[in-house]
């Protein structure tokens, strides 16, 4: 599993919303996190 996939599932996204990049600062104890919204 891709870590971006990983924050999709705990994040609890639906179909439609995807999550396009994880930055990950361990020092800083903090996780970016970029989505997209896909609508048809």
């Amino acid at each position: 599993m891709r870590d971006t996939e990983l924050y999709r599932y705990l994040l609890g996204l639906e179909e439609l919303w995807t999550v396009s990049r994880v930055d990950l600062d361990v020092r800083g104890q903090r996780t970016r996190l970029s989505s997209t919204d896909f609508i048809s």
